[in-house]
């Protein structure tokens, strides 16, 4: 649901996560794509993936392909829209169906998977997953619409999101110059912690880096915040509903 709406900023609020939306001065288009390191896509699930899509109908989102059923249990579909920005949806029919959308992951594509990986199981406290490479499959080219796609992936799950990594070797990356704070586009991922000073001490140990002690950066120069249960915003956004979604959807699919 759309929460604390204003002309230029609003929350899209899950059970497990919220999406910021904030309108810059002076918006730049940020020509990235998925294949580019840095944050590409954040990724919505749902019991109803047809539902989602006749929903998209009224809004700028437009599908890349019809939902592709990759062997998973699960359909996907990537949808863009007019500002360039990337969503995922994936259909996932296990689950209950009257299920609000949730979060599933945000992605992050880097020329270091490995170390990126490290990074973010490290500070999640979460387990890894890490796919062989991925090759010469025409469903992941259909979602995609893109030819000959060659990558591997890697997902770091914790308690209510996983991160998901990737690293293409085919379509190949650029290395497109830093973002700026007026580019369209993913800017940044916020973690919402307990004890704040712990939280720094942790990303320090793990190798994120910081200029001002506010706003972090993984090794790949991804950007990072903090805040905690007690910030005004978290406040007004309300309790989320679902601290352990990454498992209870596992333990669904298990069945």
């Amino acid at each position: 649901m759309c929460h604390r709406h204003t002309s230029h900023d609003a929350w899209l609020v899950a059970p497990n996560g919220a999406i910021h939306l904030h309108v810059p001065d002076l918006p730049v288009r940020h020509h990235a794509t998925i294949f580019d390191p840095g944050y590409t896509h954040c990724c919505i699930q749902t019991p109803n993936i047809q539902q989602f899509i006749t929903n998209t109908h009224a809004t700028d989102a437009r599908p890349r392909s019809q939902p592709v059923d990759l062997g998973t249990g699960h359909r996907y579909v990537y949808l863009d829209d007019d500002d360039g920005i990337v969503t995922e949806c994936e259909g996932v029919p296990y689950a209950p169906t009257e299920s609000p959308a949730w979060l599933a992951h945000i992605a992050i594509a880097s020329t270091d998977i490995s170390r990126l990986a490290a990074f973010y199981t490290a500070v999640t406290g979460g387990t890894v997953q890490t796919s062989p490479v991925l090759a010469d499959n025409r469903g992941i080219d259909t979602i995609a619409q893109v030819d000959d796609i060659r990558a591997q992936a890697a997902w770091v799950r914790g308690a209510n999101l996983t991160i998901e990594l990737w690293q293409f070797a085919s379509p190949a990356p650029r290395l497109l110059p830093p973002r700026q704070t007026n580019s369209l586009g993913y800017g940044g991922m916020t973690l919402c912690v307990t004890n704040l000073q712990e939280a720094i001490t942790h990303l320090t140990a793990c190798g994120a880096r910081t200029d001002d002690q506010i706003t972090w950066y993984d090794p790949d120069g991804n950007q990072i915040s903090l805040v905690t249960h007690t910030d005004p915003i978290v406040t007004a956004l309300g309790s989320r509903t679902e601290l352990h979604m990454v498992q209870r959807i596992a333990s669904l699919w298990q069945r």
